[in-house]
């Protein structure tokens, strides 16, 4: 049986390896346009270039080509391609805006798509699209193709679209950045085929962007790799993720919530915030009087979200978009909180605020 101090052992020259697998990689990287950019989790970003391919009158020049490969591999076969229609941020007219829709206005046909990077659910969200979509065309449910997609697939919350209403007849498909959009992607450069085509090294750089966004870039399969081949390492890798998985990182009392509340209270005393930091009696926080906004940081028991004060109708507005839980570290913004990463948090701080006052670019 091993010792403490050999667990202790292998953990440093894994941790050792990764750094150094991370440092070359980083030696290696080639020019991306979209990671210069910072895209990489700017939703309306993704559904613009999506949409882009998916729309035959763009001038990609492969007319509905791209689309019937989507369409392929997301399994909708009775939708009519011809002489359609596609646009992002469609207004539905409630204050709501469709990411991506596709409209083929004669056969009454309509395909929404959701697109979720890492913002969460707004209640009702799915549901008033597909009424929208409904209204729009005769309501008839068959004519109405429901996408919701996320970066492994994850299933749509119960608020945006309640399973106590009538769900649509071709239900929703929850559909993922790491397979079907990816797979798609490959499937448009075989058809392109040329190498040297502008559209080619465009999508390529797209599906790096998308790689690390999602965490699968060369980097992270390089680390799977490595660890394949060393058995002790990947013990020690697996006795890390069993150490991080499922754990309430905002647990009240525990460790890494009071990293948390450091690290953000760092920051947010400061201007232009001048945050408060109040103890509630129940072990939950609010930090307040954020920029002379009634807005507040509330630090429930398992996750943490914006919340402003309307005096007119004596209410709150919540910023479900970039609520927090404590849960999840595919959330570049629990990780950052957890690692001091200061741009992210006031990124995250400032969003926030935005999204709460109304100044918020779509998401």
């Amino acid at each position: 049986m091993r010792t403490m101090d050999e667990k202790k052992l292998n953990l440093e020259i894994l941790l050792k390896e990764i750094e150094d697998l991370k440092n070359d990689h980083s030696n290696q990287e080639e020019f991306n346009a979209f990671q210069i950019f910072r895209l990489n989790d700017k939703e309306v970003m993704h559904s613009r270039f999506i949409k882009s391919l998916l729309n035959p009158a763009e001038n990609h020049g492969y007319n509905e080509k791209f689309l019937e490969l989507f369409l392929q591999q997301v399994k909708i076969n009775k939708f009519n391609t011809q002489s359609v229609t596609s646009e992002c941020e469609k207004n539905t007219h409630n204050n709501r805006y469709i990411d991506i829709s596709i409209e083929n206005q004669s056969s009454r046909q309509m395909i929404i798509i959701e697109n979720k990077i890492w913002a969460g659910d707004l209640d009702n969200q799915l549901l008033d699209y597909y009424e929208y979509g409904l209204k729009l065309y005769g309501n008839k449910s068959e004519n109405i193709f429901m996408i919701y997609l996320t970066p492994y697939g994850k299933q749509y919350g119960n608020n945006s679209f309640p399973r106590d209403k009538e769900q649509p007849k071709n239900g929703i498909k929850c559909i993922s950045y790491e397979k079907d959009i990816l797979k798609w992607l490959h499937e448009c450069l075989k058809h392109i085929g040329n190498k040297g085509n502008r559209l080619f090294l465009c999508i390529e750089m797209y599906i790096e962007l998308i790689r690390k966004t999602i965490n699968r870039d060369k980097y992270m399969e390089e680390i799977l790799k490595h660890l394949v081949n060393n058995p002790s390492q990947m013990k020690a890798a697996i006795n890390l993720v069993k150490t991080l998985q499922g754990r309430n990182f905002l647990e009240i009392n525990s460790e890494t919530r009071n990293l948390i509340l450091k690290n953000i209270e760092s920051i947010i005393k400061k201007e232009p915030y001048f945050g408060k930091l109040k103890h509630n009696n129940n072990g939950t926080h609010n930090f307040c009087d954020f920029k002379n906004t009634k807005t507040y940081f509330v630090f429930e028991k398992d996750c943490i979200y914006g919340e402003l004060y309307d005096d007119d109708d004596d209410d709150y507005k919540i910023s479900k978009p970039f609520e927090i839980s404590g849960y999840d570290l595919n959330n570049k913004y629990l990780v950052a909180l957890l690692i001091n990463d200061t741009d992210l948090i006031e990124e995250w701080i400032n969003k926030t605020i935005n999204y709460l006052i109304g100044e918020a670019e779509n998401i």
